[in-house]
């Protein structure tokens, strides 16, 4: 099957095989192979057009009634990372004035966010393994100590420790690599996505990070956001790859699962229980209130875990 539909708050469209052309008609998205129709959904109803696939084509049509409709198109090569990306133009009535904001965010506030996001990655990425190997290796310990900007470098130092602890003392964290990195690639693809999408919906410009800050890289601040999630990804990779007993790889249905579990992953954040996309938006918009001045610190989800909740009743 060409078209995948995963639902959530929202739908992410996969077009995964080919060779397919997208079109429009009657303001819904057409698939058609040979000459055959094999697919539609409502434009409207789209917030993510993933195009996995080298051979398909789309026309400009679909990629102007996609973005006017508050969605996206990102477009991935062989490993699954992302190589390009459409997203709407005009999201926000005082964009402007945050593109501002944003430019003109000095250095040492900067350093705080950033210091602010690593330490919520590091604890995540804690959690994952006390989770699934009952000891966080320190990790917590470690996140405490993120300095300003993460000046001693404690992310790359506890990535090690976690990868390790997580898939093996074997394994190394390469995005060309196959296996388990292209799967993983894949997940941080769409949380990317995702991510992106929330930032523009806050009127923010994706290009402008807070510490990633390649010429080259489109959506340095959406790589700024995601860095606390990550290891949501993580923890789902790890279970298909214990539930299927054998080496995995990046099946149809591992993506759909993928997606499937993304969408609907709940976390918590001022006693309220939301989904990611939720998670995001929050987190987007309280550094435009940073940036405003309005706020210190990010909102920052975690996980919604069902057992902790039952046990604090």
């Amino acid at each position: 099957m060409t078209l995948k539909e995963y639902k959530g708050l929202e739908k992410i469209i996969e077009i995964s095989e080919g060779p397919v052309k997208l079109n429009s008609e009657y303001e819904q998205l057409i698939i058609t192979k040979n000459d055959e129709k094999i697919g539609k959904i409502p434009i409207n109803e789209i917030s993510v057009l993933l195009i996995t696939t080298p051979i398909a084509s789309i026309s400009t049509n679909i990629i102007s009634l996609i973005t006017k409709n508050k969605g996206m198109i990102v477009v991935c090569d062989q490993f699954y990372l992302p190589v390009g990306v459409f997203l709407p133009y005009e999201l926000n009535y005082i964009q402007q004035e945050r593109f501002n904001k944003q430019i003109n965010a000095s250095l040492p506030l900067k350093k705080q966010l950033w210091k602010q996001l690593i330490s919520a990655k590091i604890k995540s990425q804690g959690a994952v393994l006390k989770k699934i190997r009952e000891f966080d290796f320190g990790l917590n310990n470690i996140a405490e100590k993120v300095l300003s900007g993460d000046a001693s470098n404690l992310e790359s130092y506890a990535s090690r420790i976690y990868f390790k602890k997580l898939f093996g003392d074997k394994f190394k964290r390469e995005k060309n690599l196959p296996g388990i990195n292209s799967i993983l690639n894949y997940g941080y693809t769409i949380l990317r996505a995702m991510t992106s999408r929330a930032i523009c919906s806050s009127g923010l410009n994706p290009t402008l990070g807070i510490f990633h800050h390649n010429k080259y890289n489109s959506f340095c601040l959406a790589d700024d956001l995601m860095e606390p999630y990550r290891p949501i990804v993580d923890e789902l990779i790890y279970n298909f790859m214990i539930k299927s007993g054998i080496q995995l790889f990046l099946t149809k249905d591992l993506k759909r699962n993928i997606i499937k579990e993304l969408l609907n992953k709940k976390f918590e954040i001022d006693k309220d229980k939301i989904f990611l996309n939720e998670a995001l938006f929050r987190l987007s918009s309280s550094l435009v209130e940073v940036y405003c001045g309005k706020e210190k610190k990010l909102k920052i989800s975690t996980p919604y875990e069902k057992e902790r909740d039952k046990n604090s009743k």
